[in-house]
């Protein structure tokens, strides 16, 4: 198996985009079944945790000995960290 930066970077960005929707979902599911008047998780948390799941692609190529791919997963986490940090900047920064 070839390593390389591509698989990193196609993980790095599926893993969150997956992870956010499941994070979603289960917070409209908590809404729905056992609290009244939740209507899920906020946009930050929800973007947060996304991006925590990277975690997962980049112990997975760790274990493999797959660093070049493990410098993708780093690289797609820092872009999408910088772009949280600027949709959220009222947020973080005020």
């Amino acid at each position: 198996m070839k390593d390389s930066i591509i698989p990193g970077l196609v993980a790095g960005i599926c893993i969150p985009i997956v992870f956010f929707f499941i994070v979603k979902g289960l917070g409209y599911l908590l809404g729905a079944f056992l609290f009244d008047g939740f209507n899920g998780f906020s946009l930050k948390l929800n973007c947060i945790l996304a991006i925590v799941a990277n975690l997962i692609p980049f112990q997975i190529f760790n274990r493999q000995g797959r660093y070049r791919a493990m410098q993708g997963v780093i690289s797609m986490t820092f872009a999408l960290i910088a772009a949280v940090l600027i949709y959220f900047r009222s947020a973080f920064f005020s």
